[in-house]
């Protein structure tokens, strides 16, 4: 959790490493909880491993060759790199333009990639490394016998379930909900009622507003 010492993070980070490698993020306990970014070098093997966790929370950039692999938690760091080249990618201003936002893991810069949630990245070797790559959500082996309904059941217990994890015990504190006019905040709500009753919902805004009307109907 964001609330340890640097030390134990590094700790924990140092033995799932060590017990999953380039597989942590398809093995780790933590893949399901948690916000991490893992970078870890192996002296012995000459590997280099980079890791986002379940959801990818936490943003990790990439560039690489056949040469090099640059990595930093914000792209601009890479414009201090005198051999980086610093190449606009033309798609990318076109899909800025026609939806207001880089789509996926794109960015500004050919090259240049944001790693995916779930993704495992390990290159070994110091030169004509070997690459591999892990995926926790690998479409590929996706179960397409599922149907809709058990696929929704599913779904809502996992979300309920998440809900529950975080839900403080009721005889040490309250809960409040910031509603909104969107789905998440209502959502949210409806699953906390299912768990508990002591839930006070509030909303701000002008009430003319869609946030203001479609929370005081909710």
């Amino acid at each position: 959790y964001l609330a340890a010492d640097k030390e134990f993070l590094g700790n924990c980070a140092q033995y799932f490493y060590s017990k999953y490698g380039d597989t942590l993020t398809k093995k780790c306990e933590l893949t399901e909880d948690g916000e991490y970014i893992v970078v870890a070098y192996d002296k012995s093997l000459k590997s280099l491993t980079l890791a986002s966790d379940f959801l990818g929370h936490r943003a990790l950039y990439i560039y690489e060759n056949e040469e090099v692999v640059y990595f930093s938690s914000e792209v601009k760091a890479f414009l201090f790199i005198e051999s980086f080249p610093a190449e606009i990618r033309a798609k990318s201003i076109v899909n800025f333009f026609e939806y207001g936002v880089l789509p996926e893991n794109d960015t500004w810069f050919n090259n240049v990639r944001m790693i995916g949630p779930g993704e495992t990245l390990a290159f070994i070797g110091e030169s004509n490394w070997e690459f591999t790559r892990n995926i926790f959500f690998d479409t590929e082996k996706l179960n397409n016998n599922v149907s809709f309904n058990e696929a929704l059941k599913h779904t809502r217990y996992l979300f309920d379930n998440a809900i529950k994890k975080r839900l403080p015990p009721k005889d040490k504190s309250k809960v409040a909900v910031k509603l909104s006019g969107g789905l998440d905040s209502p959502a949210v709500l409806a699953s906390l009622y299912s768990l508990r009753e002591d839930i006070t919902a509030f909303t701000f805004g002008k009430k003319e507003s869609y946030d203001f009307r479609i929370a005081s109907a909710v």
